[in-house]
């Protein structure tokens, strides 16, 4: 050991630096070719001049190195050169040499012997019985060398096995399916004769191993990890999904005047645009969330001795309802002191303490949770009701006359029916909770009785006669119920509008307003801002939460962390994010092209809702 290194350092004069970060850089002479990192997918060694110098060794790491090595694609004088490289840098470093062999070992070249007897041969200028073939390692041919296009089918294989959600893929599946690939591709008999004993001689070598396998899937970018989420895609592009998806964009992009949005300038700052307020609208966007008091942040600086016990379990939870506005003047909705006193005069009932535990000049709501307490129907339109009600002294909401998109996701509290075909028997005399169908035809509103006046409920076939959908000679055995719900879905009296959207409607009539319900297309929580609202509400949360199970402290951290978003400027991030996304999908992006654009999905995070806890404008 002393003796190479001492001859090294005398012969060539090889500065060799670790830096403080765990790689190592070399400078100085070696061997003709040296090992050049031109990317973590690409390692090769380049020709140099005849002068020995390794002034052009790039600084490697050794995961990168086993990565590459892990194709066995290289030959034997290169690997030799290689493993002579990374023996004398390792030396020079002064590693330990039972450690050396450890990693020439994991690399899985030369073994330490062999490499130091190389060397000694380089340095006493033996080069050309290391740079002759047959020499040094030895290589076993593999198939996949002489049968380029079984490599190519065992990657389409495993491709199409690992696209799809079970777990039906591993090494043994994959060594039958090469060997059942290479028996249907046998030569012909004729093909066979005038093969050369080369070829021969190498199908005796012939070797599809697990590791053989196992190596190929590294190299080709499989690894093998626990099945966590992942972005979920479940529907996404399912037809009536994707129908729905491009009316709700149009709604939007069509309409991108008449919205206050946080874009890039020409100048690249980015800045609110302002509408013109005879045609503006403003967009809120509302749902609920649930918080534990157990939530911690992931890391924090911790001591073995003054660091305090964790406690173990969620804790007790809170669930809490907001919106979120799309003004550059209001981030969370909540009126100023005068407006909230004007609303109270007028509607002292704001004040009354409810089991929706209101927060005080706004429609926030901080509940817990529970069989008899839950944001069900009931509870949103009692929220709903009371947000509409505070619209009207909001002097924001005044100045665009009340013209205002409420998002709302496809949950079945925001989306029970007010009427449905369902809540309908066939025959007189059947189950039915409506007593009234109301609708709008061609402007004008009309209505029709459920129940005759001896106050029998007349069921769909009767309802239909009278509505002229069916024929008065019809009788009830022409058709089936199933039929009847199919026929209903398309007349304006059965079609389906929900008690949030009647709820709106009735404000709109009674006070001249034009605020609008607008359900976002489902499985597209991308399209709902406050839904990365919630990431950073929580984030903010666990930064002070202390673990406590005293209820009323944890809501006062609630309203602590919501306070501090408002100061920040991630609202103005998330609907700025909001927009071009609109823009993006309008100019012909898919789900799965969004996601990657703006949540980086598959590379840092494993799912789109993780992204949101570090929001960076694009």
């Amino acid at each position: 050991m002393g003796k190479i290194k001492r001859q090294i350092t005398h012969l060539q004069q090889t500065r060799v630096k670790r830096l403080n970060n765990g790689k190592i850089r070399c400078n100085g002479s070696i061997s003709q070719r040296v090992l050049i990192k031109n990317s973590p997918e690409n390692l090769k060694f380049v020709e140099l001049e005849e002068v020995h110098n390794l002034d052009n060794l790039r600084e490697f790491h050794l995961d990168i190195v086993t990565n590459a090595m892990r194709e066995r694609n290289w030959g034997s004088k290169i690997e030799r050169l290689f493993a002579i490289t990374i023996f004398i840098v390792l030396t020079l470093s002064g590693i330990k040499r039972k450690d050396i062999s450890n990693i020439m070992s994991k690399l899985g070249t030369l073994t330490y012997q062999t490499a130091e007897e190389h060397c000694f041969k380089l340095v006493n200028g033996e080069e050309e019985t290391i740079l002759s073939d047959n020499r040094g390692k030895y290589h076993r041919y593999s198939i996949f060398e002489d049968k380029p296009e079984l490599k190519e089918h065992l990657y389409n294989f495993t491709v199409d096995k690992v696209s799809q959600k079970n777990s039906e893929i591993s090494i043994e599946i994959l060594q039958k399916e090469a060997e059942l690939f290479i028996e249907s591709n046998k030569r012909t008999p004729i093909e066979q004769t005038i093969k050369s004993e080369q070829e021969d001689e190498k199908k005796s070598k012939y070797s599809i191993s697990y590791k053989a396998i196992q190596n190929l899937l590294f190299s080709w970018g499989f690894y093998w990890s626990h099945n966590k989420a992942r972005p979920f895609v479940n529907g996404h592009e399912r037809e009536d999904v994707v129908a729905y998806r491009e009316t709700f964009i149009d709604y939007f992009a069509n309409n991108l005047s008449k919205y206050w949005m946080f874009l890039k300038t020409a100048t690249g700052e980015y800045k609110w645009s302002i509408p013109k307020l005879n045609i503006a609208r403003i967009v809120i966007s509302h749902d609920e969330s649930t918080a534990r008091s157990g939530d911690t942040q992931s890391f924090k600086w911790l001591h073995a001795f003054f660091s305090p016990m964790f406690n173990k379990g969620r804790g007790i939870s809170r669930m809490i309802s907001d919106f979120i506005v799309c003004h550059p003047l209001m981030t969370t909705f909540s009126l100023s002191e005068t407006e909230w006193t004007k609303a109270t005069k007028e509607f002292p009932d704001l004040l009354d303490k409810t089991d929706l535990n209101f927060t005080p000049k706004t429609a926030t709501s901080i509940i817990t949770p529970g069989k008899e307490s839950y944001f069900d129907n009931d509870a949103v339109l009692a929220q709903f009701n009371r947000l509409m009600t505070l619209f009207r002294f909001c002097e924001i909401m005044k100045s665009v006359n009340y013209r205002i998109d409420i998002l709302v996701d496809n949950a079945t509290t925001h989306t029970k029916a007010l009427s449905d075909v369902s809540m309908f028997g066939k025959t007189p005399g059947s189950a039915c909770s409506i007593k009234q169908l109301k609708w709008l035809e061609n402007g004008i509103e009309r209505s029709i009785e459920c129940f005759d006046v001896e106050g029998m409920s007349k069921g769909l076939f009767v309802l239909y006669k009278e509505l002229g959908i069916f024929d008065k000679n019809t009788r009830t055995s022409d058709i089936l119920l199933a039929d009847l719900r199919i026929k209903a879905s398309t007349h304006p009296a059965f079609m389906k509008r929900t008690k949030l959207e009647e709820l709106v409607n009735e404000h709109n009539k009674k006070y001249k307003m034009d605020a609008k319900i607008v359900h976002t297309p489902k499985f597209h929580v991308e399209l709902n801002p406050i839904e990365m609202y919630w990431a950073q509400i929580k984030n903010f949360f666990r930064k002070i939460n202390d673990q406590s199970n005293n209820g009323e402290l944890m809501e006062q951290r609630l309203i602590e962390s919501k306070k501090i978003y408002e100061k920040s400027d991630v609202n103005d991030k998330l609907w700025g994010r909001f927009f071009r996304i609109v823009i993006d999908y309008k100019a012909g992006l898919s789900y799965a092209a969004i996601l990657k654009k703006y949540f980086k999905a598959g590379d840092e995070i494993k799912s789109h809702r993780k992204a949101t806890n570090n929001i960076k404008l694009i």
